[in-house]
Formats: C-alpha cells, sequence, structure tokens
C-alpha cells in the first residue's frame, strides 16, 4: 500500500517536473516536449523488441530442446 502511494505521488511530481521543464526549454535545443516518464523513477523505460530470430538462433533452440527430450 505504501508503495502504490509512493508511485502516485512520483506519477504528479513527474507531471508537474515535466510541465516546468517544457515550459521552460529551448525549443532550438529540445524540440520535442518532456513527458512525466522522463521524471519518474518509478516508469520502466520500454524494452527495444529484437529482430526476427536468425538460423543460429534456431539452431541453439533446436539442440537445446531435443537434449530436454531425450531426458
Amino acid at each position: 500500500m505504501a508503495e502504490c502511494r509512493l508511485q502516485s505521488a512520483w506519477a504528479q511530481t513527474s507531471s508537474l517536473m515535466a510541465l516546468l521543464a517544457t515550459i521552460h526549454r529551448d525549443p532550438k535545443k529540445h524540440r520535442k516536449p518532456y513527458k512525466p516518464d522522463e521524471f519518474n523513477p518509478y516508469r520502466q523505460k520500454k524494452k527495444k523488441r529484437q529482430g526476427p530470430a536468425t538460423k543460429e538462433d534456431l539452431a541453439f533452440m533446436k539442440e537445446m530442446f531435443e537434449g530436454l527430450r531425450k531426458k
């Protein structure tokens, strides 16, 4: 419950921080407005997706799972 309260408080605080940073930003240096997630320590950054599996990846997985079947 305390963790939820902290996350809620940081959501509000980060929104205010983003608003102030956007108001005082130099549009030549930082073209896009700031987002609250940039200031919130509880927000996790989105992970980049990997590309499709390569032949080496598939061969490794096949070898690994065949070893599990034999046991």
